[in-house]
């Protein structure tokens, strides 16, 4: 979803917004997808770039009938050097309610704890993880 870099200086709260919105359309949409498979095992997973779990983003997704999966908001992205913070930009989201997902959890697979071995793994894979 959008990024967290602002280009409108009228509104700081603008990214989050859109976010809100886009998971809004996501929602609407997903109901033709549960009735055109004629299931409801559906997973949504990836960059969300929520900042936290009560943006208005995640509550949408979970107002829509899924459970979040990194609620506890840990970081999922790689250290960018000193005084940086990973952020929980990733996330799973599973349909509530389904048997498939009972018991289901986010597990964040770190790189390495160097800052070598985080360069290295940013350089060759990506900078999150999951």
């Amino acid at each position: 979803l959008k990024s967290n870099r602002n280009d409108n200086e009228d509104d700081p709260n603008w990214t989050r917004k859109h976010r809100a919105e886009e998971t809004r359309v996501l929602i609407e949409k997903l109901s033709s997808v549960k009735e055109k498979f004629s299931d409801a095992d559906i997973v949504i997973l990836g960059d969300f770039n929520f900042l936290a779990d009560d943006d208005q983003g995640p509550t949408n997704l979970k107002n829509g009938g899924f459970i979040d999966l990194n609620d506890a908001d840990e970081g999922t992205t790689a250290n960018w050097g000193q005084g940086y913070t990973s952020a929980p930009f990733d996330r799973i989201f599973v349909a509530k309610n389904q048997p498939e997902f009972t018991g289901a959890k986010l597990t964040v697979v770190r790189a390495g704890t160097s800052d070598d071995e985080i360069k290295a793994y940013r350089r060759r894979y990506s900078d999150h993880y999951m």
